[in-house]
């Protein structure tokens, strides 16, 4: 019985450590690393939220004093958790670019996003009750040291491993492809992002609580559109189920680079998102514009 008690120890202590070290040297740098506040945040007044329109901009917007606070998959709930957590944070000097592409309102984006992360932004349940369980809530919140545990993080973490480390860094050219595969992929990105037409009325509730939000606190916040590949653009077009009309309504700034890289296939890494390429002359873009605004 001793030795059972012993093993079980020697168990539970080498798991503990185990946990630790995935949390801080894999799971914490692949997930976490731009999700915990750091001083770096001091060194920076322009920060960018969105999801992998963001993300896939890496640590290039840095180069051009962007702070990018974005990840792949987000959608306007864990945009509203993050601003949140920002705005305790941030002063009247600081600007929010927030992603407002032709496709954030779709319904597509509706549901909890990326809720399990989002969590570690607030200790309000309020902030996520449609999503999760209360007792889950509670529990999530200390699986965070423990990934090996949490089965959302045995899905999420493999892929954002690779995702952050290796998906993001390359300089893939969207014009290598022929122009039919280019086309069945604008195809069946437009597809899976605009066809059932439905305005998600989920995702317009939280992004007017980003700008509730925002105006509340005196931080500014501009809207940013992504550029898109010019067979993407042909499907499209000028759908986006109301969004800028919304963000207008509010009297809020807004650059709008959707058609910044028409013909441009070599600053895409696919047909929406941008390569390494893309994202350095997209950045300086966004700067020259911001310094425009009056």
């Amino acid at each position: 019985m001793k030795l059972f008690i012993k093993n079980c120890t020697y168990f539970i202590i080498g798991l503990f450590a185990i946990n630790i070290l995935f949390y801080f040297f894999i799971f914490y740098p692949a997930t976490y690393k731009n999700y915990l506040y750091n001083e770096s945040y001091e060194n920076y007044n322009l920060f960018l939220v969105s999801d992998s329109h963001g993300a896939h901009l890496a640590d290039i917007s840095k180069n051009f004093g962007i702070f990018n606070f974005s990840d792949k998959g987000e959608n306007y709930i864990d945009m509203y958790l993050k601003i949140k957590y920002l705005s305790e944070i941030l002063n009247q000097n600081d600007t929010i670019l927030l992603s407002i592409d032709n496709h954030s309102l779709s319904s597509y984006r509706s549901g909890p996003g990326l809720i399990n992360k989002s969590i570690i932004y607030t200790d309000e349940y309020e902030d996520v009750k449609s999503y999760i369980s209360k007792s889950r809530f509670y529990i999530k919140k200390y699986l965070t040291f423990f990934p090996l545990l949490d089965v959302d993080y045995n899905k999420l973490g493999p892929k954002y491993i690779f995702y952050q480390n290796f998906g993001l860094k390359n300089n893939n050219h969207f014009a290598n492809h022929t122009n039919i595969t280019k086309h069945n992929s604008a195809l069946h990105r437009y597809n899976q992002q605009f066809k059932n037409k439905i305005r998600s009325i989920e995702q317009e509730e939280y992004l007017i609580k980003i700008i509730d939000l925002c105006k509340s606190k005196d931080i500014t916040l501009i809207g940013i559109r992504f550029p898109i590949s010019s067979f993407y653009q042909n499907l499209v077009k000028d759908e986006d189920f109301g969004i800028l009309s919304l963000w207008e309504s509010h009297e809020l700034e807004s650059i709008n680079l959707y058609g910044l890289f028409t013909d441009r296939d070599d600053c895409f890494y696919d047909v929406d998102h941008l390569n390494k390429k893309g994202a350095e002359i997209f950045c300086n873009k966004i700067i020259n514009k911001i310094n425009q605004i009056p």
